[in-house]
């Protein structure tokens, strides 16, 4: 609560009125860790998308070559 407390939106809302969604919602848009969430770049996109493929490859023993099916998973995860 003090950590928040000290932020912008708490700091210009005067005591016992509802913050409004606009205030928060552009607070937020301003921090660095929500926009490489909210918004990663094609690169994460893609580390992302890898990340999916190699865990269903660890986990499933049939899985030895790339398929066509996996490679278009790819491709539609990839231009989400």
């Amino acid at each position: 609560m003090q950590l928040t407390h000290g932020e912008t939106p708490w700091k210009t809302t005067k005591q016992s009125m509802v913050i409004s969604k606009e205030v928060i919602k552009s607070f937020f848009k301003t921090q660095d860790i929500v926009q490489q969430i909210a918004f990663p770049s094609k690169e994460q996109r893609l580390k992302n998308a890898a990340l999916l493929l190699l865990s269903d490859y660890e986990n499933d023993k049939e899985l030895t070559n790339l398929t066509l099916i996996d490679s278009d998973d790819f491709y539609d995860y990839e231009t989400k």
